[in-house]
């Protein structure tokens, strides 16, 4: 009977294992001085990069940005954060035959404290740069969880250009 659960948890388990896998897909674009766009068919969301290569035709910097978008910061609203901590209050009292009572109790009360707007960046997961005619090539393992946005971002001239083809799964 033991036998039977473990061999038919073990089937769900390999089962729901190879319908939730995914094929390592390859996409590849050229970048051209100061270009910082996203890869056709990748969706905004968390996927994983296993190989890249970058090929410069000329004087180039190519950044992978962590980002659901092509922006290369994000904002934290404004929001008020409560301390909450333990007094102690005294109740000091003159009863009616005149005898005076002292009386400690334990409170709890809150403080506001506003917290301000905050500007951070989204990461720069990994960056090459050389120079005329080189080629990189390096088998990666790079998990973006917001989504995938690279730049070309040196100023090499007009001719600074950059063929980029990434090898990932999502």
């Amino acid at each position: 009977m033991l036998k039977t659960i473990k061999n038919t948890v073990l089937g769900i388990g390999l089962a729901l294992g190879l319908a939730s896998a995914t094929e390592a897909a390859t996409v590849s674009m050229t970048l051209t001085n100061g270009q910082f766009t996203n890869f056709s068919g990748i969706i905004p969301g968390p996927l994983t990069v296993s190989q890249i290569i970058v090929t410069y035709t000329n004087q180039a910097l190519v950044s992978f940005y962590d980002t659901p978008t092509n922006a290369t910061t994000y904002t934290n609203a404004a929001y008020t954060n409560y301390t909450v901590y333990a007094i102690n209050t005294t109740n000091v009292f003159t009863n009616y035959q005149g005898i005076t009572q002292s009386n400690v109790f334990i409170a709890l009360t809150n403080s506001p404290n506003v917290v301000a707007a905050s500007t951070n960046n989204y990461p720069i997961r990994t960056q090459y740069g050389v120079t005329n005619g080189s080629v990189i090539g390096y088998p990666v393992n790079y998990y973006f969880v917001n989504g995938l946005w690279v730049s070309n971002s040196l100023t090499g001239g007009a001719g600074a250009t950059a063929a980029v083809s990434i090898t990932y799964q999502q």
